[in-house]
């Protein structure tokens, strides 16, 4: 653990000449991981404060976690789910925005919980493919699975297109004079890029 810099003065008062310390304010932190039940975590958290959420929650597929168990009764997943939810949507800021990892077995129920029961506003159902996936002998192998954005309100959000911005393939395989060279942006599906490792 790093210690926080002592932001402290030391100067000589001009009536006195004593030295005095002046103590700045430190700002409050920006950026905190917190480790725990997300619930539990969340309950305590202010109402209003967070500016982006990311979940990537349990599948609830049979996968093995140290404590978890990711075989729920179907019902009782989406009661779990209902509840972090909730949690997320009471801590978005009025701009704040929630980004949803799923597979396809749960998405259309929690994109209702999200919408229907909780408020927020789909801004983007992004199709993440990738070129992977666990082999299978009797049916296509999965080789997507489900961002969704959703914003606390519509109409005041952040979005930076800039960041993430790549050439189309009008501009760059059909050099199509139509494209705007300077208004490019991901498109969804979003397909993840390969790395090789050596």
């Amino acid at each position: 653990m790093t210690k926080t810099p002592d932001r402290s003065l030391s100067s000589k008062t001009a009536a006195t000449g004593k030295r005095v310390r002046v103590l700045r304010r430190r700002p409050p932190p920006t950026n905190e991981i917190v480790e725990g039940d997300g619930v539990a975590a969340m309950r305590r958290m202010k109402t209003a404060s967070v500016d982006l959420v990311f979940s990537d929650p349990p599948f609830n597929n049979g996968y093995t976690y140290d404590s978890y168990d990711d075989r729920l009764p179907r019902e009782e997943y989406l009661e779990w789910c209902e509840q972090w939810m909730g949690q997320v949507a009471r801590i978005l800021k009025p701009n704040g925005a929630f980004w949803l990892h799923i597979p396809d077995e749960y998405v259309a129920e929690l994109k209702r919980i999200a919408t229907d029961m909780l408020g927020l506003a789909l801004r983007s159902w992004v199709i993440w493919y990738y070129t992977f996936g666990v082999h299978f002998t009797t049916k296509f192998a999965r080789s997507h699975s489900h961002l969704l954005w959703f914003v606390k309100n519509p109409k005041r959000f952040t979005f930076n297109a800039g960041a993430i911005r790549v050439p189309s393939a009008r501009q760059l395989v059909y050099n199509d004079k139509r494209a705007k060279r300077s208004r490019p942006a991901r498109l969804d599906p979003y397909t993840v890029p390969h790395r090789r490792t050596t």
